[in-house]
């Protein structure tokens, strides 16, 4: 889907110059119309050349049309490949991206510069098998879903969420410093509590854990994530690590 999304922008750019030369062309044909009456008679009182000019003229409105209807086209397709592209990568329970989707997106984000800067964030459900004892799994379903949404809206502006496994979010983020891991962390425990007090919430408790390669500074971005999850599965008390 990248190489045919690719390969439409570069259609796009194609129609773009010829919608640029045709509209050149249709001025230059009127100019010449209009600045050169004796030429326009002359063309008028011969009816091969006067069908040879209407000819012309229709052509080159015909072509002009038909590059602006290519743009709507153009811009139908990149709508229907933004709704195929959400709906491969989400995931089906939550709505989020998956973790291929993830890896995916972050594609980008793993050449040494962008890297040095990236903050990684974990989080789990720390109390989900105990509510999928007491009220099933729907209910466990209800509290993976419900958490989906309260980190979607506490993270997305900052950086990229995912659900990365069966009980574990993330949140990646670029150019992330502690300023930056505060706002996150400050604003999803705020809509954490709120949806708390909600008749009907499942009360969920959360860990996380982060990294900031700003001080971590780990060379690749599987062994960030990987330490990120060690680090929100050990036993042991360890920096960046807490519970909402």
């Amino acid at each position: 889907m990248e190489k045919i999304s690719k390969k439409f922008h570069l259609i796009k750019k194609i129609k773009l110059l010829q919608l640029a030369f045709l509209t050149i062309s249709c001025l230059l044909f009127i100019y010449e119309c209009i600045a050169k009456t004796d030429l326009l008679r002359k063309m008028m009182a011969d009816t091969s050349a006067h069908l040879l000019f209407v000819a012309l003229w229709i052509i080159l409105l015909i072509m002009l049309v038909s590059n602006i209807m290519d743009f709507f086209f153009y811009r139908y397709y990149v709508l229907i490949e933004h709704r195929l592209k959400r709906f491969l990568y989400l995931d089906s329970l939550t709505g989020i991206p998956d973790r291929k989707s993830l890896d995916a997106m972050t594609e980008n984000l793993r050449d040494p510069e962008k890297l040095a800067k990236l903050g990684c964030f974990l989080f789990t459900i720390s109390n989900l098998q105990e509510l999928n004892a007491k009220y099933g799994r729907e209910g466990g379903d209800r509290a993976l879903f419900g958490f989906s949404r309260l980190l979607e809206k506490a993270g997305d502006a900052l950086g990229l969420v995912a659900r990365n496994g069966s009980n574990e979010f993330a949140c990646i983020i670029e150019n992330c410093d502690e300023q930056t891991a505060d706002r996150l962390l400050t604003k999803l425990r705020a809509v954490t509590a709120e949806a708390r007090t909600a008749h009907d919430a499942v009360p969920i408790e959360v860990d996380y854990a982060y990294i900031l390669n700003r001080e971590a500074k780990i060379e690749s971005y599987s062994s960030l994530i990987a330490k990120a999850h060690s680090n929100l599965f050990s036993k042991e008390g360890t920096a960046g690590r807490g519970q909402l």
